[in-house]
């Protein structure tokens, strides 16, 4: 299964959850992509590997997009796709929060790294997730919008997303 949407509009929170009422893996995009000190990791060496953490016949819940560097094989393999597909003013809001809450308590993210609110101003969206977001937003959901197919379910609002994982069996234990 296969989580996509804007930055901030809370796919790894919904994958973490699914994977925990599922009893799949959690593969977070974010976590194999993002080296120490942010180094990014190469596009092939991403989707090496994506091909083990999720295989086409394995228990997993993705979050992430990177289109250009393996997402399109999580698609692609994922029985599943949900796409979190909030008002740009929704994920601005609930990132915004995030951003502020992590640059505050310096938060530990993947392999040491930590946001800064330094970086969240900066008006290069290649530091700030904030500005980045608010770029990619509508780019973003026209591409998806072109890729959707039977396995898509699209939920547009927080409300969607508690009735849809009101949906789901207990979680096991």
């Amino acid at each position: 299964m296969a989580i996509v949407g804007s930055s901030g509009a809370g796919k790894s929170w919904l994958a973490c959850r699914l994977a925990a009422v599922l009893g799949f893996t959690h593969v977070e995009l974010d976590a194999i992509h993002h080296g120490p000190g942010w180094s990014a990791m190469s596009a092939d060496e991403m989707r090496a590997r994506l091909e083990v953490a999720c295989p086409a016949d394995g228990a997993w819940v993705a979050d992430g997009n990177y289109e250009t560097k393996g997402g399109d094989l999580v698609r692609e393999r994922g029985d599943t796709v949900i796409w979190l597909d909030f008002p740009r003013m929704t994920v601005m809001r609930q990132l915004a929060w995030r951003t502020l809450r992590r640059g505050i308590l310096r938060e530990q993210l993947w392999n040491g790294n930590r946001e800064s609110l330094r970086d969240a101003l900066s008006r290069d969206p290649q530091r700030s997730v904030l500005l980045w977001s608010w770029t990619q937003h509508e780019p973003q959901r026209r591409r998806y919008a072109a890729q959707r197919d039977s396995r898509w379910i699209c939920l547009t609002s927080r409300a969607q997303v508690r009735r849809f994982l009101a949906t789901l069996p207990a979680s096991p234990g």
